[in-house]
């Protein structure tokens, strides 16, 4: 087990950059959870008739109240799967599997990296890659 604290600053764009983060340090399995602010984001939820993510976007700035998510292999590559939590200026908040996010001004994260690979398989009845449960040994 392996504890890292990543910090994004203004104009980062979350995914992408957890995703690098991953593929550099060559993780296969991995839980975090962040806060922090965004400039802007999107959303998603998963429509499951028609086998698509459904896209919200917020186009105003936010209070990242929460964020969770893992990290696992697909084809022997890092994916970071993570959902979040928005608190909006309105007192409102909202949430959805993390499609995009633009930090502003920063966003605090903990990350902890395992040893034993999670592999994520199609699952074909929702033409999903979901984490196989018997699968940690076939990396």
């Amino acid at each position: 087990m392996k504890e890292y604290v990543l910090i994004f600053g203004k104009g980062d764009e979350l995914l992408s950059g957890i995703s690098s983060f991953a593929t550099e340090n060559k993780i296969q399995s991995a839980r975090f959870t962040g806060i922090g602010a965004l400039k802007n984001a999107a959303t998603g939820w998963f429509d499951t008739q028609f086998k698509v993510y459904r896209i919200n976007q917020v186009g105003e700035p936010a209070e990242l109240t929460s964020l969770i998510g893992n990290i696992a292999l697909s084809d022997g590559k890092p994916v970071v799967h993570a959902h979040m939590n928005l608190g909006l200026r309105d007192g409102r908040v909202i949430g959805g599997h993390l499609i995009e996010a633009i930090v502003f001004p920063t966003v605090e994260l903990f990350l902890t990296a395992y040893s034993t690979p999670l592999v994520k398989k199609l699952n074909k009845e929702f033409d999903l890659k979901l984490i196989d449960p018997v699968g940690y040994s076939s990396a």
